[in-house]
């Protein structure tokens, strides 16, 4: 799970490709392109940087709307897309499905490159967060603990107004522009997710 301030002085060096997750499909050239930019590990010289990857989990409600999975952290009381720091060894795409799993209850298919942003810690490093678009294919109850204690599905106009960092809002920009060009979130290379075998987390209210 990605914790940006509290182990923010922790390096994750790159490793070798392993492939994505099982569950996981392949992405595309020009994601795989950019994952490898991103896992290129810490500078020789100046901050260390920290590397992440995450998703941009989205689906349709019952009115149609395009909703996305926020998570909400307790201890630094923002909510933000789902991430986390690559393990040695682990592949990018790898890393997105794990920690979006881990953050959520929900195992997803890789789908859309994203991009990646970039900010600075606390402690002066530099984080950079790759990210994909992905949809659920299961879904598991996931219990509040100190990470994450909720899960939510949020429209985008709400995701546009509440998410708490300016990256993700950006993000968030990334996503509805790639799914306008292409013709729509299956256009860009996103199957439909088969039927929920859990109940969906709760929604907020609209506002």
């Amino acid at each position: 799970m990605d914790t940006d301030r509290a182990d923010a002085d922790e390096t994750a060096g790159p490793g070798p490709d392993l492939g994505p997750r099982p569950g996981a499909s392949a992405p595309s050239s020009a994601g795989a392109r950019a994952a490898s930019r991103v896992s290129s590990g810490a500078s020789e010289c100046g901050p260390p940087t920290i590397l992440a990857y995450g998703g941009v989990v989205w689906e349709h409600d019952d009115r149609g709307r395009t909703i996305v999975a926020v998570v909400h952290r307790p201890r630094y009381d923002d909510w933000s897309f789902p991430k986390g720091k690559v393990e040695p060894g682990e592949a990018a795409t790898a890393t997105a499905v794990r920690e979006v799993e881990e953050e959520t209850g929900l195992r997803c298919t890789i789908g859309a490159h994203l991009g990646e942003v970039s900010y600075p810690t606390s402690s002066g490093a530099h984080k950079v967060v790759g990210y994909w678009a992905m949809q659920v294919v299961h879904r598991q109850p996931r219990p509040a603990d100190a990470e994450v204690d909720v899960v939510d599905w949020w429209t985008v106009e709400d995701a546009a107004d509440r998410l708490t960092h300016p990256q993700d809002r950006e993000l968030l920009a990334r996503f509805v522009a790639s799914t306008a060009t292409t013709g729509g979130a299956t256009a860009a290379g996103i199957t439909p997710a088969p039927d929920p075998t859990t109940a969906r987390p709760a929604r907020p209210p609209t506002t």
